[in-house]
């Protein structure tokens, strides 16, 4: 890998976890989802300072070509992002679902209270007269 391109993927790689920091600060990604993300940036970063880790990789797996084992990583990173983002929707979807049923059934008491202070002031309004 030539020294340019290997500056350039340094800067890169800063400055995206610079920007999921700084996200992360304001508050706009929570550290628990975020952990893949910089897992992947470091994993990044290693691998762009020590490129010979791609080869010895390579040649463990039995894979032919580094090229192969480079889409091989980010094919793996997808796969994990992908897991990552499928758990936190189930985990959203049932939130939703509690949330929903106890809104529900929240929404039914206050109908019988209400039918109860109804009843109860009809009552008292009928033996006043």
């Amino acid at each position: 890998m030539n020294e340019t391109f290997r500056v350039f993927l340094i800067i890169g790689i800063v400055f995206y976890i610079t920007v999921l920091v700084i996200l992360m600060k304001k508050q706009r990604l929570n550290l628990r989802y975020t952990l893949t993300w910089l897992l992947m940036a470091l994993v990044m970063l290693l691998v762009s300072i020590f490129p010979q880790i791609v080869v010895w990789l390579a040649k463990l797996l039995g894979i032919a070509s580094v090229v192969n084992t480079v889409f091989l990583l980010e094919g793996l990173f997808v796969l994990l992002i992908l897991l990552s983002l499928t758990s936190i929707v189930s985990l959203q979807t049932n939130r939703i679902r509690k949330l929903t049923q106890t809104q529900a059934l929240l929404e039914k008491r206050v109908r019988e209270l209400e039918k109860l202070t109804d009843t109860a002031s009809t009552n008292e309004t009928e033996t006043d007269k």
